[in-house]
């Protein structure tokens, strides 16, 4: 069967009166009919308020309740996305699913807002994309 072309609207939200460590999370995906080395999660951000932080993660879980974050191999701490000024700055990434993940059975993508409290112009929207060579599963 052909590839097809995957995109969900995976999560859109801000960060109004989140504390530092706020997650916006995206919503879960079944991993069983992903094609290994296509998923991947864009984020289009927003920061405002001045020295925020906006980053992004996958995060993977066995049952759709308990979820664990995913880092890199040499577990790095995360990058800043967009960092805030007074105006709006807008950023935007592509972060890929690592494929040796691929045994759990779902995945989500997570927005985190940073150093400070967020307010209402401090936003994520997260889109995953991949490739699936079944009908049907997500």
């Amino acid at each position: 069967m052909a590839n097809q072309y995957r995109s969900l609207a995976a999560a859109s939200g801000n960060f109004n009166g989140g504390a530092a460590g706020t997650h916006l999370h995206g919503t879960a995906l079944r991993l069983e009919n992903v094609k290994p080395g296509s998923l991947s999660a864009y984020f289009d951000t927003t920061a405002t308020t001045s020295t925020l932080t906006i980053s992004g993660f996958w995060e993977v879980s066995a049952d759709n309740s308990t979820w664990v974050d995913v880092s890199t191999l040499n577990n790095a701490a995360l990058v800043a996305i967009t960092t805030g000024t007074g105006s709006a700055v807008t950023g935007d990434k592509v972060i890929p699913f690592p494929d040796g993940l691929l045994g759990w059975k779902y995945a989500r993508a997570t927005a985190i807002n940073g150093v400070t409290t967020g307010a209402t112009a401090d936003a994520a929207v997260i889109t995953y994309r991949w490739l699936n060579e079944q009908s049907g599963g997500w």
